[in-house]
């Protein structure tokens, strides 16, 4: 079953460009990774500090392997430098309505 999954991240002031580079750079390896189905990214239309990605996977393991990936390559933490806490990671299984 497919998995959405949704990357919450609040931004200091001013990085949501580098955000994005960022995105731009991982994005075309991210979307041929085993398992992915899809990824965007999204910038607060009232705060621009906002930012989500949205992504669907083929299975909750397959994103976690995923991350793992992207935590080993330094991406992870490219991003954490970036923001004014911790992001919010969540999964929801899609419904056929």
């Amino acid at each position: 079953m497919t998995v959405k999954v949704t990357f919450e991240l609040n931004m200091q002031e001013g990085k949501t460009e580098a955000m994005i580079d960022i995105a731009r750079e991982a994005f075309p390896t991210t979307r041929k990774y085993d398992g992915c189905k899809q990824i965007d990214i999204s910038v607060g239309q009232d705060d621009p500090t906002l930012v989500i990605m949205t992504e669907e996977w083929e299975s909750k393991e397959k994103h976690q392997a995923y991350v793992q990936f992207r935590t080993e390559d330094g991406t992870i933490g490219k991003i954490g430098e970036l923001l004014t806490g911790p992001p919010k990671m969540s999964y929801y299984d899609l419904t056929d309505a």
